[in-house]
């Protein structure tokens, strides 16, 4: 065999890594034999890394090389190593012989059974004691054949085979025997007890079952007095004492529990499950009771489901559903409360196809409306809600007694609609309203009845939150105010008094205070009721503003002229000021 030499390496100094290039470890080279290079020196190899990575025993002490020719030298370490593995493979393969090899195997466990199969483990044969075989599946024992027994842990099924004309439990065969009854005359059937009704495909067990049978076929009777008086009723299956005890011609029935459906006679097509289940039923068909409910006789193509010996539910031959009730009325009928995930969770519970319950929503609610968490909110579902101090974004509008309607058309479109002041003994309500669309909120408008036209004016933050138009009057003279803050003062007989030769004045306090200085002030002279206009005094007036005069709740009407005035007694004049009140 050549020497392996294909490729080339790179080796360092002090290192114990070859690597090669072209080279193909895996295939041509084995562990212990000798590596050599430029050197000349032979290096044994420790490791086989990859098809180009080397691993040897000792460093590289010759110098650093790329792409260097190298030899890998055969050593009789392969020999040897042949040898040891042979002897221990003979020395082993010794048990295999006298053991196996003979019929022989170690007993095992459940987890581990001492003869198993190559692709499962887990699945065999153990020998748990003496004289005892142990079947094991997926590491459990399954069942234990012994010299007295074999005990089944797991269902037994038989496909194709038959128990022909045997009885269990005869009282002249020992225990655990099957053997054949002949005080009972059964003919091909499983009998357990007495009575078969002579007839081949009947099963009874229980005594005195199916005891009155003639030519009724293919009857299930199990339990005492099962079926005892049935004559020619054919289908039916009857479980437990005294079931379908009363039956004759009845077909197709099945009763499960002591005394179910004990006093039928030729009803056929029913079901009773439950101890006295439809007791009080006699002739009629298709119903299903379960549950100890009796039902009534003559009761047909009904559905009752009971618990106790209360009737819970029943679906009538219209297909009618009642909960709680015995005569539904409509597709679902229930007395009493709904809870669950059926109906709502909470008033703003938008889960698709759950019931409303009263309240949700603020709908039907006879209290207090759901307090609405956010106003600003697009996600709050359809309904009335109402706003306290824990609202957010409220914004101008108090929190007192309001009262919200919210519209979701769509995921993007809500309309909202407030109605402030909405309580017995509160001030008179206002309704204000806005709609969120194109990704914001509209301003918020206010719809006016006429009571709500003249009035008291009010504002929050800036918002008009009163009447649109107040109108007043006293002694300083008349008012006007607007909901947009416009406020217009005037007195039509305000008078000045003379000073001096140049000046006549008087100080006019407004009927109502401006909310800051006023600079829209006018006056006129006007002829008095008594006396015409002083001519002296028919110069310009104009408004002064001396220390100690405010421009919110009083002005200063001044009439000047170059010093010809004399003293002719008050001048009567009309002043107007206009102004804001906030």
């Amino acid at each position: 065999m050549a020497w392996y030499d294909i490729g080339t390496v790179s080796v360092t100094n002090g290192s114990t890594t070859v690597t090669g290039s072209g080279t193909n470890f895996i295939a041509g080279v084995q562990i212990g034999e000798a590596f050599t290079s430029t050197d000349g020196r032979l290096y044994e190899i420790q490791a086989i890394v990859s098809a180009t990575v080397l691993t040897l025993a000792n460093p590289y002490l010759g110098s650093t090389q790329t792409g260097q020719d190298y030899t890998i030298v055969p050593t009789q370490s392969l020999v040897a190593t042949l040898a040891s593995e042979v002897s221990s493979l003979i020395s082993d393969f010794q048990s295999v012989k006298d053991e196996a090899g003979e019929g022989k195997f170690n007993d095992g466990t459940a987890a581990l059974p001492g003869i198993t199969f190559n692709l499962d483990q887990d699945t065999g044969f153990s020998r748990p004691a003496a004289n005892q075989i142990g079947f094991s599946t997926a590491g459990v024992q399954r069942a234990l054949l012994s010299s007295t027994a074999l005990t089944v842990s797991v269902p037994i099924t038989i496909t194709g085979g038959t128990i022909d004309g045997a009885s269990i439990g005869a009282t002249t065969a020992s225990t655990g025997a099957f053997t054949t009854l002949t005080t009972t005359g059964t003919i091909n059937n499983l009998t357990v007890g007495r009575g078969g009704g002579n007839i081949s495909t009947n099963t009874t067990i229980g005594v005195t079952a199916l005891r009155d049978n003639t030519t009724g076929d293919n009857n299930t009777a199990v339990g005492h007095t099962a079926l005892r008086e049935n004559i020619t009723g054919r289908l039916n299956s009857a479980f437990g004492s005294a079931a379908l005890r009363a039956n004759t011609a009845g077909d197709n029935n099945l009763a499960v529990g002591h005394s179910a459906l004990l006093n039928n006679t030729t009803g056929s097509s029913n079901t009773a499950i439950g101890q006295s289940a439809g007791l009080a039923l006699t002739t009629g068909d298709n119903n299903t009771i379960i549950g100890r409910i009796a039902g009534t006789a003559g009761l047909s193509d009904t559905v009752i489901i009971g618990a106790g010996t209360n009737e819970r539910l029943r679906i009538d031959s219209s297909g009618n559903v009642g909960i709680g009730t015995t005569s539904p009325t409509s597709a679902l009928t229930v007395q009493g409360t709904i809870t669950g995930t059926a109906v709502t969770q909470s008033a703003t519970d938008t889960t698709a196809g759950r019931l409303m319950k009263v309240g949700d929503a603020g709908l039907l609610r006879t209290g207090d409306q759901q307090i609405l968490a956010d106003v600003d909110a697009i996600n709050t579902p359809t309904g009335m809600y109402r706003t306290d101090s824990s609202t957010l974004n409220i914004g101008g509008f108090s929190s007192a007694f309001n009262q919200m309607l919210i519209q979701r058309w769509s995921a993007t479109d809500v309309s909202q609609i407030w109605i402030r002041n909405f309580r017995p003994g509160a001030s008179v309500p206002q309704l204000f309203y806005r709609v969120y669309n194109s990704g914001s909120w509209g301003p918020i408008q206010r719809v006016l009845d006429g009571s709500q036209i003249l009035g008291t004016v009010s504002q929050s933050s800036g918002v008009p939150t009163g009447a649109v138009i107040q109108r007043g009057s006293n002694a300083n003279g008349e008012f006007v105010r607007y909901a947009d803050g416009t406020q217009i003062c005037w007195k039509i007989d305000h008078e000045l008094a003379f000073v001096n030769a140049s000046t006549v004045r008087g100080d006019w306090t407004f009927p109502a205070a401006f909310s800051s200085e006023v600079r829209s002030i006018s006056f006129t002279l006007r002829r008095s009721s008594s006396a015409s206009v002083p001519n002296s005094y028919r110069e310009s007036g104009y408004l002064d503003d001396p220390v100690g005069v405010t421009q919110t709740s009083t002005a200063r009407l001044v009439l000047l002229s170059d010093g010809g005035m004399t003293d002719e007694g008050p001048a009567e004049v009309s002043a107007t000021a206009i102004g804001r009140w906030f």
